[in-house]
Formats: structure tokens, C-alpha cells, sequence
């Protein structure tokens, strides 16, 4: 059923918001001493999901920051984060990529305290998108951190290109007659002027297995690395990584500054929470091996 056009939270993951350049590449911003990359690492096909939920085994999901069953397994693990709030998003705006869009009062205390939260984490790395809200959510994670964890810029997981939508109220695009294809269909969107929703997860997916792997081989199994982005490109990661057809993925929700994890392996990937803001995050600390079993649950919890 098609949402209330008069209320403006109908699509919030509509508002994360800035400039952008071409998408694809990674730029380097700052490196940890002697951890240059030894090679260039290989871009990571995308593997083929079950449409609408396969047979894998379900994760399970809080909204505390822990998983209820589950232990770090010796692979890379994505802490992916939503900026914080924007005036754009307080105001209904779909801000798209437009230039000049940061984070309102209520934002920076959301990424404070998303920083905060990752504090006890001892990440080896921080991807941003090159949007500025993103770079400041960012920007207080790193101040957080006790050590000085790579900082990179990937335009991979910018914001969509809402093309002629950019910049209009959301109130005035529910009643444009692609609205109704957002919400029920969005694999089937192009938005005019702009890009497709699918085009959208197939960049922001490669680039987050791009820098899992690289995270991998340049600081082994385990490590543990965070992703600034924005709602509609994380919804489209998580899809990926549950096995969910796009189609669906209008049924996750990502709050600002929230935080999801998703590990990566030689296996399918393993989402453990979503969209969680509060909750110890300590655990992420250890670098234990994997127990938890294919089939009749694991021996560890949280």
C-alpha cells in the first residue's frame, strides 16, 4: 500500500545527501605507518543471491549492537554507519548529491555518540563516502580512536544519483507517478537524469567486497573496519549480504548515524545487527574463531 504522501519520514532513507565525482575508484587519503598496500588487490565478483530469501541459514538480529548467538569469526568484518541527520533530512529534502549538505545540530550529537560507541573498537580502517556529511560522521570517528586507522575516501558507496529528483520536497516527489515504483519496485527504477537503484547496490556492493578484501590481506583475518554512507546504498548492501531481492529492501530501515555489521568470507556473508543505535560493541574486539554451526546454532553467545 502506498504510504501517506503528507508525511515526509515515508522515505527517509531518501535524505542522505552531497557532491560527488564519478563513482568506482578509491582515493587514499591516509595510510597507517609501514601499512601500504603490497599489491593491487582484485576486484571481488559479486556472487549470485537467492531472489526473495534463500534457503541459507537466517542471522540473528538485535537492536542492542550484539549479536544474540553469534562470535567474530576470523574474517573481515564491515561496520557500516549512516551519517548523522541533516537539515536536509529534518526538512524533507532529498538532498541527493547536492553540494554544502552537513549535519544539523541533532546530527553531530548522533555521530558523537556513534563515535563514542565505536571507541572500544580497534578499527583498522575508515571508508567515507566523499559527501561531506559523511566525511564529518567520519571525522568523529576517528577522533574517538586511540590509534590512527586508515582513512579512505570510496566513491563506490556514495549517495544515489536522484538526477531531476535532487533538491525537491518529498512531499511533492510522492506525488510523481515513479514513487509508486520506488516503494513496490526499486530494481526496476532509473530515476530521470540520474541512476538506477540497481546500478546503485551493484557499485556500492563491489566497492565494500573490494575493501573487505583489501583490509583482509593487508591486516589478516578479523579485521574489523567501518563504512560511513548513506541509507538507501547500506539498505542495498544488506540486501546483498541477507540474500534479499532488491525489490525488498524497502523493508529495512537505517536511522542516522545507526550502525550495522556484516562479515565477509570464503562462505555467504553473515549479517549479525542493523540498524542499531545503542549497545556495547566490546565484543567486536576479539578475534576468536568461528563457532557457530551451519545447522543446530552455535556453542558461543553474547
Amino acid at each position: 500500500m502506498l504510504a501517506d504522501a503528507r508525511e515526509p519520514a515515508i522515505l527517509p532513507w531518501l535524505l542522505d545527501c552531497t557532491p560527488d565525482q564519478p563513482v568506482g575508484e578509491t582515493e587514499h587519503v591516509r595510510l597507517l605507518p609501514c601499512a601500504r598496500p603490497s599489491g593491487r588487490i582484485a576486484s571481488v565478483p559479486r556472487r549470485s543471491r537467492p531472489a526473495y530469501g534463500g534457503q541459507g541459514r537466517r542471522p540473528v538480529l538485535t537492536r542492542t549492537g550484539r549479536p544474540a548467538s553469534h562470535t567474530l569469526a576470523c574474517m573481515g568484518t564491515v561496520i557500516l554507519v549512516r551519517h548523522g541527520r541533516t537539515a536536509a533530512n529534518a526538512r524533507g529534502i532529498l538532498a541527493g548529491r547536492t553540494a554544502g549538505v552537513a549535519l544539523d545540530k541533532t546530527g553531530r550529537g548522533q555521530a558523537e555518540r556513534t563515535a563514542e560507541r565505536l571507541a572500544v573498537v580497534p578499527l583498522v580502517g575508515v571508508v567515507s563516502s566523499p559527501l561531506e556529511r559523511c566525511r564529518e560522521t567520519t571525522r568523529a570517528i576517528l577522533d574517538r580512536q586511540q590509534d590512527s586507522p586508515a582513512l579512505r575516501i570510496e566513491r563506490g558507496i556514495t549517495e544515489c544519483d536522484y538526477g531531476e529528483w535532487q533538491g525537491r520536497p518529498l512531499s511533492e516527489l510522492s506525488r510523481e507517478p515513479l514513487w509508486a515504483q520506488v516503494l513496490r519496485t526499486p530494481a526496476s527504477v532509473v530515476f530521470p537524469g540520474g541512476e538506477s537503484m540497481a546500478g546503485m547496490q551493484a557499485r556500492a556492493v563491489a566497492a565494500i567486497r573490494r575493501q573487505d578484501e583489501a583490509f583482509v590481506s593487508q591486516y589478516g583475518p578479523g579485521a574489523v573496519w567501518a563504512a560511513v554512507s548513506h541509507g538507501d546504498p547500506i539498505k542495498s548492501i544488506l540486501a546483498d549480504a541477507l540474500g534479499m531481492h532488491l525489490d525488498l529492501f524497502q523493508r529495512i530501515t537505517v536511522g542516522p548515524a545507526s550502525v550495522s555489521i556484516v562479515r565477509y568470507g570464503d562462505g555467504h556473508p553473515e549479517v549479525v545487527v542493523t540498524n542499531t543505535d545503542a549497545g556495547d560493541l566490546s565484543w567486536l574486539r576479539a578475534n576468536t574463531s568461528r563457532t557457530d554451526a551451519p545447522v543446530g546454532g552455535g556453542a558461543d553467545g553474547h
